[in-house]
Formats: C-alpha cells, structure tokens, sequence
C-alpha cells in the first residue's frame, strides 16, 4: 500500500494555551509541489524531523523545522517479545521540547509490515512505512477511530 502522510492541524503542545496559542503543524511527502512519483526517493516521511517537509509554527509566529524523537535517537528499536510499544512523535530542537503529534505514534519495524494492525485497549491502529524504506526505523502508526 503506498500512502502519502500528511498533517495538517494542532499538536499537543507542552504548555498551556497561553504560551503556545496556535501550536500549528503542516506536513507532507515532499517539500514543494511536484510532479513526483511515489516510488521517488525525494517522497518521505516528514516525521523523521528536521526536513523541510515538517514545519511548526513557533510562539514567535515563524516557522521553524524542528526535530522529532525517536526518529532523530539514531537509535535503532524493535519489539519486546512480540509486543510494539508505540513511541510519541516528540518535536524539538536545540532550545525547547514543543510537544507530540495526536494520535501519530513510531513503530518498530522489527518483524513488522505496513497495513498491520495494533490494539491497545479498544483502539487499533494501523502501521504504515515510509513510502519504499522497510527499516527498523521506517514505520509509524496512526490511530483509526
């Protein structure tokens, strides 16, 4: 299956609506409009952080690129004993940690595949890759309500 992430919206900010009033984050595949083929190299995930692909709006009101954890560890990770902790995407960079994306987790992709599914309590949610990459670190999941 080949599905193009994107998100557009609010984070979940790590201060209150005072601080950080309008916690808006756009990502996409690709950095520019393009006529570009899925299987393309330049289609990625735009998770992984510090790309021009991921932009939050600052307090500040700029745009900044920042970093998102676990993607950004080096780090590689993978199940425990047959179980996939789902990891938050947390934003960041050199200054400050901003918050973690809604219902959009990281996921090993240890004896993992994209379509599979997760249940945590009564929720499930569905693991998808990075476009053609199959790494360990290659996959996320996203919450189906």
């Amino acid at each position: 299956i080949n599905v193009f992430p994107i998100y557009l919206g609010k984070m979940l900010p790590f201060g209150t609506p005072g601080k950080f009033p309008y916690p808006l984050l756009i990502a996409a595949p690709l950095s520019t409009p393009s006529a570009t083929r899925y299987s393309d190299s330049a289609v990625s995930l735009p998770y992984k952080g510090n790309r021009q692909n991921l932009k939050l709006r600052s307090t500040d009101g700029s745009w900044i690129t920042p970093y998102v954890w676990p993607y950004s560890s080096g780090k590689t990770f993978r199940d425990t004993g047959g179980d996939y902790p789902l990891l938050p995407l947390t934003l960041y960079d050199n200054n400050n940690t901003y918050g973690v994306l809604h219902d959009i987790h990281f996921i090993s992709g240890f004896d993992n595949a994209a379509e599979n599914t997760v249940s945590i309590e009564s929720e499930t949610h569905t693991v998808f890759s990075d476009g053609a990459s199959t790494g360990l670190n290659d996959y996320y999941c996203m919450r189906i309500q």
